[in-house]
């Protein structure tokens, strides 16, 4: 899940989300963090497939909409991030996003 929100003062002035499947099942960890741990243990699936597609796809998602909203972002005098792990700090923190 990805969640943002822009606001002045008390009045939200934009906001958005977004969700994909990229949360492998039982195992509660994103597919980007499976598939890190490299070697004959990368899943082939059909399924492993999806959540990497969709891992790049919430990324853009992520990406294009953090650039929209680059004026807001930038006169804003506080910005409140919780994005734990490295993944998720990446998709926020990206060289192409601010």
């Amino acid at each position: 899940h990805f969640a943002a929100c822009v606001y002045k003062g008390t009045q939200c002035l934009q906001h958005k989300t977004f969700h994909r499947y990229v949360i492998r099942a039982k195992a509660g960890t994103r597919q980007a963090t499976r598939d890190a741990m490299g070697g004959s243990s990368v899943p082939k699936s059909a399924g492993s497939s999806i959540r990497r597609y969709n891992e790049a796809m919430l990324q853009r998602d992520i990406d294009g909409l953090l650039q929209s909203w680059q004026s807001d972002i930038q006169e804003s005098a506080r910005i409140f991030v919780f994005a734990p792990g490295s993944v998720n700090s990446a998709s926020i923190f990206s060289p192409t996003v601010l």
